[in-house]
């Protein structure tokens, strides 16, 4: 699908949906093809792990067949070249966890959910509360949970370390290193943040490194 390597484009163009949710044809002024899993195994140093998110629509009703090829196809290649690289899967979609889990067992797989700062017609999406629920039905290694949600009720965190899971944060509020302290203060495993190398560099000087990836 688009731009391939050999600088020809095969039947099937790419496409983006514009913020009114219509679909466009993905123009651009220069061409170049899309990063694969593959890529990015060979080209980052083996010390880099890698959170790979598996995306699907929200607004499109994902079948079980569908489910299967997409996260099918991307198991294959993990296989093939991750080569004792870390590695942990997460999703937004509920039966994308539990496919991810029942499809392997080598790396852990954790649950993306805005933890009731949006909310969708799933309620398995809706709350950390169902979040807990969904991991510990599906044998998961735990949450990955919109930062607001544990600002606004830091008693969450021990709901979900109680329950035996880890949990990591993401959203804009982490490129602040005041609200990774109070994340440490309450015992959050890990954070996801935009700017890397800014926020390592403000944790470092301002002495809390100790908030790290700590994935069971």
């Amino acid at each position: 699908m688009g731009f391939q390597a050999d600088g020809l484009e095969i039947r099937r163009p790419l496409v983006r949906k514009a913020n009114d949710g219509s679909i466009c044809k993905w123009i651009v002024n220069v061409q170049d093809r899309l990063c694969t899993l593959k890529d990015a195994f060979e080209n980052v140093p083996l010390c880099v792990g890698f959170n790979i998110e598996v995306k699907f629509d929200d607004e499109i009703e994902v079948s079980e067949v569908d489910l299967q090829r997409v996260i099918g196809t991307v198991l294959k290649e993990v296989a093939m070249y991750a080569k004792g690289r870390k590695v942990f899967y997460s999703s937004f979609h509920p039966d994308a966890v539990d496919l991810l889990r029942k499809m392997q067992t080598e790396y852990p797989v954790l649950f993306l959910t805005d933890a009731g700062t949006h909310l969708y017609k799933d309620e398995r999406r809706n709350s950390i509360e169902s979040a807990v629920e969904l991991c510990l039905k599906c044998g998961l290694q735990g949450i990955v949970s919109e930062v607001r949600a544990i600002l606004q009720n830091p008693e969450l965190v021990s709901k979900v370390r109680d329950a035996g899971l880890c949990l990591l944060t993401y959203g804009d509020l982490n490129n602040f290193v005041e609200v990774l302290q109070k994340q440490k203060e309450t015992g959050v495993d890990g954070v996801i943040v935009d700017h890397v190398l800014e926020m390592v560099s403000a944790v470092r000087n301002a002495t809390i490194s100790g908030i790290t990836f700590n994935i069971p």
